[in-house]
Parts: structure tokens; C-alpha cells; sequence
């Protein structure tokens, strides 16, 4: 007669296997980040014109109402008219975040003297949230609407200090906001960043 093993060893077993095979999410996503990701933002020159290099934990999900948008992707103004469902994929639950949406590239790539203009701040963010529309919305979602060119559009995700809710002020206007500078006095930290680009289109 064989004698079954108690199913709390199989579990423990299954569980052992399971994280051999496939590792857990978050350590997966900052490798990727690691070797892809993190280079394309110094190649596209987010990394310095918006933030400086950092530690990757993070994932940034876009989604454009059913279009995934893939980092570095083109799209058209009229894609990005709705606000985006975006996911912060590796976040830590009991952790709060904090996700800045700018675009380094105003009024025109080549004299970008508006550098940056604001389109999105969210607060307060749980980590492990599905959707960062859990968060608190600072400054209202702005469509990209890229006057000439193309512009680079930037999401940098940020983690808040402690675990506590805090109060992040609006800026007193859109244009000339400095992302690194505005996480670095709220005592934020970057642990993620992503980027798309939007082509003017005429009417």
C-alpha cells in the first residue's frame, strides 16, 4: 500500500517548484526593465532630460482604451484623447506611489522651451492596486496634443516615503515643470519610468 503524503507537503512542494520555474513577477519585471527598458530611456534621452538614472522596480502598463501601448510606440493624438487605464506592474502592496505624466519636448522638440509640460499627476497609488485611477488625481489628465513634430511623452512612477497617505500640491502651472525636482523635494524616490511618442496631426 502506498502511503499518500499530506497535502501540505505537496503544497510546499508545488510551491517550490513553482517559484524555481517561474520567478515572482516583480524581480522578473526589473530584470527586463534592467536590460531593455532602462537603456531605451537613455537612448530616447529621458534619461537626463527628465530623470536621472535609477533603480527600475516597477512596470508601467499603458493601455489606450483597448490599444496596449509598448514602450517607445508612436501613436496619433485622437488615440490618446481618453484617459489611459495604466498599471503599476511589481508594485508592493502597503506601499503608496505617485505617477507624473510630462512631455519634455514642448512646444517643438527643437526648442523645447516649455520643457516640461505637465499632463498627468496621480497620488497616493496602493501598491498592487489593478488600476492607478485608485489613487487621487492631483493635476487632471491632459491628452497629448503635440502642436509640431513629434513629442516624447513620460510616465515616471515614484515611490512616496512611508506608508501613510501625503499631500501632494498641484504646481501653479503646467509648463516648465521639472519632474526630478518636484519628486526629490516631496521626498519620492524613481523606481519606474516608461515613454511613448505622439506625432503632430492635422485637423
Amino acid at each position: 500500500m502506498i502511503r499518500s503524503s499530506p497535502p501540505f507537503l505537496l503544497t510546499f512542494a508545488f510551491l517550490s517548484v513553482a517559484s524555481i520555474l517561474q520567478p515572482p513577477h516583480r524581480f522578473g519585471a526589473v530584470a527586463q526593465m534592467t536590460k531593455h527598458h532602462a537603456a531605451n530611456l537613455r537612448d530616447a534621452g529621458v534619461i537626463p532630460d527628465v530623470i536621472d538614472n535609477f533603480d527600475p522596480q516597477v512596470q508601467i502598463r499603458i493601455t489606450y482604451d483597448s490599444l496596449l501601448i509598448t514602450p517607445g510606440a508612436t501613436i496619433l493624438p485622437h488615440q490618446g484623447v481618453h484617459m489611459p487605464q495604466v498599471t503599476l506592474e511589481g508594485s508592493q502592496p502597503g506601499h503608496l506611489y505617485t505617477l507624473f505624466m510630462s512631455d519634455p519636448d514642448a512646444p517643438s522638440p527643437e526648442h523645447p522651451s516649455h520643457r516640461e509640460y505637465l499632463h498627468w499627476i496621480v497620488s497616493n497609488i496602493p501598491g498592487g492596486a489593478k488600476d492607478i485611477a485608485e489613487g487621487t488625481e492631483v493635476v487632471p489628465y491632459a491628452p497629448p496634443t503635440p502642436p509640431q513634430g513629434t513629442h516624447r511623452y513620460v510616465l515616471t512612477v515614484m515611490e512616496q516615503p512611508g506608508t501613510n497617505p501625503i499631500t501632494v500640491r498641484p504646481p501653479a502651472q503646467r509648463g516648465g515643470f521639472r519632474t526630478r525636482t518636484f519628486g526629490k523635494e516631496a521626498g519620492m524616490d524613481v523606481v519606474g519610468a516608461t515613454f511613448f511618442k505622439a506625432a503632430h496631426q492635422s485637423k
